[in-house]
């Protein structure tokens, strides 16, 4: 997440795909700079997608915490006083008031770099000295670089802003980036809840495993960590279309009496 806060490069020479290609959003003429903000929304989306899973990771690593916090208490209750917790759902095994906290906090480290450089005069002037190093007129320059500074916080206000956005379409209902990922830890936050539950009810068969609570933890963190940009949005569907049938087969429902 320290590369988010990064200055940009926009002399082409981007090397990680962490961070911007904005080479070919300017075009210099003769002097003059033409800004394309077609290729400059394209770059922004582009990166922050590629970013968005090192950045809700903690999000996710939170979750998975809360689980393992949950689940000791559960086997040592003596011990609840010791692990204080200012949630107000104690009784259950995720956390939903920290989960929505911690998308707000880390959403918005997809976007820093940019941020940093439409805020920070000194960052944008830069970017206006390598178009002139490059045969740029200042003044030119300097307009352009206005105009992605503007392209930005257009984005920033709606595609990225940190917050639920949900805009009627005359195809359906749009919404930003922010919800979208807050509708996936909220589903992933209720299969969670689902899994946790139901492996109450699941004994494991010739299997050195007391729980299959364990195994539900690191499977998570393994699946996800497999192919982060793809996985981040597919843990839910993971836990419950291949995870949980498998636990059902390799074990028996719990009677109880």
């Amino acid at each position: 997440i320290a590369e988010f806060s990064m200055p940009l490069d926009f002399d082409g020479n981007q090397t990680s795909p962490l961070q911007p290609n904005l080479g070919e959003c300017f075009r210099i003429d003769d002097g003059r700079v033409s800004f394309n903000p077609s290729s400059f929304t394209q770059e922004v989306h582009r990166t922050v997608q590629a970013r968005l899973p090192s950045a809700l990771t903690p999000v996710l690593a939170e979750l998975l915490a809360d689980i393992a916090e949950y689940k000791f208490l559960d086997q040592h209750p003596q011990l609840a006083d010791e692990m204080k917790s200012s949630s107000i759902f104690k009784l259950y095994p995720v956390k939903l008031d920290f989960l929505f906290q911690d998308l707000s906090r880390y959403f918005i480290q997809s976007t820093k770099s940019f941020r940093l450089w439409a805020n920070k005069p000194e960052r944008h002037n830069a970017t206006v000295e390598s178009l002139v190093k490059q045969g740029a007129a200042k003044s030119s320059a300097q307009e352009a670089v206005k105009l992605a500074i503007q392209e930005f916080r257009a984005l920033e206000q709606t595609t990225y802003a940190p917050k639920l956005q949900f805009n009627p379409t005359p195809s359906g209902i749009q919404i930003n980036e922010f919800t979208r990922a807050t509708l996936n830890f909220a589903s992933l936050h209720g299969t969670l809840m689902r899994a946790y539950q139901e492996l109450d009810q699941i004994v494991p068969l010739h299997l050195k495993l007391g729980t299959f609570k364990v195994l539900l933890l690191v499977a998570t963190g393994v699946f996800f960590e497999a192919n982060p940009t793809k996985h981040l949005w597919r843990v839910d569907e993971f836990i419950d279309l291949q995870f949980l049938p498998l636990c059902r087969s390799l074990g028996s429902i719990r009677h109880s009496g």
